[in-house]
């Protein structure tokens, strides 16, 4: 249907679905394939559904459930209408809500987490997607501009492999950009992304990290202060995902949880 270097999106069973090129191929063995079949076996509402892998042609294509909205990333970027603080707190709530599960399950990580590969359905919740699969994400060349989201200990490697503190800082970087509701880093006086990256990996006394402006005027301090908490340079001061959602649920005291109804409600006052 459409494609980009990146990925395709396919029709597969009348529906739409969105092929990942991972740039390689690889032997998968008996341990790996039953990791495939359980992935598609996961189901909650803010993990995007894994509907399987190619792996006759020239390159794997991991293939997921297509979601009408694009990415997280795309949704900051549009500015169509200004995300409130109830809104903003949503988005955040889902993601955290998705990781969690994700580290509660077989799969223990996400490894590579970033606006990019959140995703946003027709009913604006979050499906984190791009899960799993780790010996090819292992083989893959990431550029420093993907690099943006990653821990200070992975850059350094410090430690082997990734792991659920590593996703944690992650977390943190993606709810930056969603309070800023800028892309990751901005506003900064950074000169791009090798700079940023070397500040990561340099870490030290004052580490670098995104600026916090959010641009709601209602937003809690405690949520800023759970995203400082979360992107900690000592991954172990890093809370739980767990604790980071009992922390979210505080935040909203005597809310509607339900976003849809706020949309329509936001819609109405621009229309």
């Amino acid at each position: 249907v459409k494609s980009n270097k990146f990925f395709q999106v396919f029709v597969y069973k009348g529906e739409r679905v969105v092929g990942i090129k991972h740039g390689t191929t690889a032997r998968l063995d008996s341990t790996e394939m039953a990791e495939l079949r359980n992935m598609r076996n996961l189901d909650h509402e803010n993990v995007n559904k894994f509907i399987g892998i190619t792996i006759d042609g020239t390159e794997f294509i991991s293939v997921w459930r297509y979601c009408s909205r694009g990415t997280l990333q795309d949704i900051l970027g549009s500015r169509t209408f200004t995300l409130d603080g109830f809104f903003i707190y949503s988005l955040i709530r889902d993601l955290a809500e998705g990781l969690a599960f994700i580290h509660s399950c077989f799969l223990e990580c996400h490894g590579y987490l970033k606006s990019t590969n959140c995703l946003i359905d027709d009913r604006w919740q979050v499906k984190i997607s791009d899960y799993g699969l780790k010996e090819l994400r292992a083989m893959e060349k990431l550029q420093p501009a993907e690099l943006l989201w990653t821990a200070p200990e992975i850059l350094r490697s410090e430690i082997i492999g990734r792991n659920r503190n590593s996703d944690v800082f992650s977390f943190a970087i993606i709810c930056s950009e969603v309070i800023n509701m800028k892309p990751p880093w901005e506003p900064g006086e950074y000169k791009g992304p090798d700079e940023i990256v070397y500040l990561i990996k340099k870490g030290g006394r004052l580490p670098a990290r995104p600026p916090l402006e959010p641009a709601s005027n209602d937003m809690s301090p405690a949520l800023l202060h759970l995203i400082k908490d979360c992107w900690s340079e000592n991954p172990n001061e890093r809370p739980k995902m767990d604790t980071v959602k009992t922390l979210l649920k505080s935040m909203n005291t005597g809310k509607s949880s339900n976003l849809m109804d706020h949309v329509f409600n936001m819609l109405e006052t621009y229309a």
